[in-house]
């Protein structure tokens, strides 16, 4: 006896006009059992304060400016983020 296809339940493949090719479509894929190997992360010790980063409030620049003892985020004319709970914008 022939099943009838069910492409809700059967593997397929389906044309993407976006890219002009034919794809292939695993309905339940994401029902599989996992089968792969899980790790342990290794304790992660959270630090409000570095002396050597630069991003660190108090600390030097790469460009040789010094941070103003913020308690904040700082934003440097490079664009790079410290979360912090305050924004300080640079230019």
């Amino acid at each position: 006896m022939t099943e009838v296809f069910d492409p809700a339940n059967h593997p397929h493949r389906r044309f993407n006009p976006m890219i002009n090719e034919w794809v292939l479509v695993s309905p339940h894929r994401g029902a599989r059992p996992w089968q792969g190997k899980v790790e342990q992360s290794e304790p992660f010790e959270n630090i409000d304060y570095d002396k050597e980063c630069y991003l660190c409030p108090g600390n030097t620049r790469m460009n040789g400016e010094v941070n103003d003892h913020y308690t904040g985020t700082l934003m440097c004319s490079t664009m790079i983020l410290q979360p912090c709970s305050q924004t300080l914008l640079r230019r």
